[in-house]
């Protein structure tokens, strides 16, 4: 998923407008605040990020290799790849799949 390059509240109605309901709570909801995290925030909000997709997956309402595909992607858009390094990153998703009892499937 790229980035927005427009506002973000727009990019939310938009992309809301054409998706399932479960792909548009991850998409534009979980995926969109994570889109937006500041420094010092992302990887908090990347686990919270997990967790969501984690509960959608555990539902059957998500593919788990999508979803952390997708987790990856904008951890990778946000710098926090780059920074703290892709295990760092996959672990966290790893993490919050757990959590929730969704089964983890890195690409």
């Amino acid at each position: 998923m790229a980035a927005p390059d427009i506002h973000p509240l727009r990019y939310i109605c938009a992309v809301a407008e054409r998706l399932p309901f479960a792909d548009a709570v991850f998409d534009v909801v979980v995926i969109g605040c994570l889109l937006a995290a500041h420094r010092g925030e992302r990887n908090r909000l990347l686990f919270w990020a997990s967790l969501r997709a984690g509960e959608l997956v555990a539902d059957g309402d998500l593919d788990s290799r999508t979803a952390a595909l997708v987790l990856t992607g904008a951890a990778t858009q946000i710098g926090l790849a780059g920074e703290d390094g892709p295990r760092a990153v996959a672990a966290t998703i790893r993490s919050g799949f757990h959590r929730t009892g969704a089964a983890y499937e890195p690409s």
